[in-house]
């Protein structure tokens, strides 16, 4: 065991010698607590909280380099920053960011390893997006690990508020990365494809391996980027409504709108336009959602 920790120190030193070399700045050191969630936590944190923690250097680096590039603002809020393995290095470049947390445990380390850092102790769930935008003084710039329990209702929060960010990188399970990029007609397709595509321009960046995590999930990860639309290309519509919308129309994705839309319609008094009752909501394209939802308003 000595022997390994010796070589490993080694090899840090090394590459750590290299970067210099090469004419890079050094990042900063990233906490410790974020190498050793277990002890920090005191149990297991799938025990805990059913989440799993960054703890690759390489990828944490990886990842904080993607944002830097991609941020269109320094009104950074990371979600589920847990115990601050990528908090460490994005609050050297953007100081004025906020974390928000949910897990008082982490909450705890975050104010210990950084106390400057401005944290949040709230559900990302129940985040207001506006009064974000409010306090920081400009569209978001988010970042976010997301626990891949709550993945859909996380970036459908994003988009209920869409002139309140501009930018976004998170990381989700890939299937659900491969849900946000779906065309019309895969079998991938559904609402979540709808709303980020209208709201944002969606692209997935790279897999994150299960080695990545403590501890290890049995799934693969993947980083995806949501560039928001400028405030003046939004589309004009009651967002909520038309998730509303988009969910009816799913719940029988393989039915005509007539029939899948029907209890719907029945509630609300509403007529459903001729030309949409024999279409199929997984061979409608984004912008034919938009156009339905706005005939229904």
């Amino acid at each position: 065991m000595r022997l390994r920790r010796a070589a490993l120190g080694w090899t840090a030193l090394v590459l750590a010698g290299c970067w210099r070399f090469c004419g890079f700045a050094a990042a900063p050191k990233l906490p410790k607590s974020s190498h050793r969630p277990k002890q920090e936590l005191g149990q297991s944190p799938l025990e805990a909280s059913w989440r799993c923690y960054l703890s690759d250097p390489n990828t944490i680096e990886k990842i904080f380099r993607s944002f830097r590039s991609g941020a269109a603002s320094n009104a950074v809020v990371e979600l589920g920053p847990g115990l601050g393995a990528l908090t460490r290095l994005l609050a050297a470049e953007f100081p004025t960011m906020v974390a928000v947390e949910v897990d008082s445990r982490a909450v705890e380390a975050l104010a210990r390893d950084l106390p400057k850092l401005r944290v949040r102790h709230q559900d990302l769930l129940q985040l207001d997006h506006r009064e974000m935008r409010q306090e920081l003084g400009d569209r978001l710039s988010v970042v976010a690990n997301l626990p891949y329990s709550i993945t859909t209702e996380a970036l459908l929060s994003l988009v209920r508020s869409p002139r309140a960010v501009r930018y976004a990188l998170v990381m989700v399970q890939k299937e659900a990365a491969e849900r946000i990029v779906a065309a019309e007609g895969s079998k991938d397709y559904g609402p979540l494809s709808v709303m980020l595509q209208l709201f944002t321009r969606p692209r997935q960046l790279y897999l994150v391996p299960a080695t990545a995590f403590y501890p290890q999930p049995k799934v693969t990860s993947a980083m995806v980027e949501l560039d928001f639309l400028a405030e003046e290309e939004m589309p004009e519509v009651d967002s909520a409504m038309l998730l509303e919308v988009v969910k009816e129309c799913f719940r029988q994705r393989k039915r005509a709108l007539r029939h899948s839309l029907k209890a719907y319609l029945q509630q609300r008094r509403l007529a459903l336009p001729a030309r949409w009752a024999k279409l199929r909501a997984e061979r409608l394209k984004p912008g034919e959602f938009l156009e339905l939802a706005r005939q229904l308003q």
